[in-house]
């Protein structure tokens, strides 16, 4: 997880955002630690077997990469890891 935030904050500093990395990675912490036992939307959804955000989340950050001159690769992956979990549900 981290390194995902990582490369996200990299993107966001790129395109030209004023991104703290250390206050993401503390904020994130802090949100999952405060969580509890709830389940993500998108773990909702693979459970579901409903298609995912992934493409609105992740997906963001590889355009965004994209259009600066970037790559995004751990958000890549995840992207394809999700759509190859949606495409499997397909009859």
């Amino acid at each position: 997880m981290d390194q995902l935030i990582r490369e996200a904050v990299q993107v966001a500093r790129a395109s030209g955002h004023a991104i703290d990395l250390d206050e993401r990675l503390e904020r994130i912490h802090a949100v999952m630690a405060g969580s509890g036992r709830s389940t993500p939307s998108m773990l909702a959804d693979v459970e579901a077997k409903r298609l995912t955000e992934i493409d609105f989340v992740n997906g963001a950050v590889v355009r965004a990469a994209t259009a600066v001159g970037l790559t995004a690769p751990l958000h890549e992956l995840m992207v394809t890891l999700v759509h190859g979990l949606e495409w499997s549900w397909v009859d």
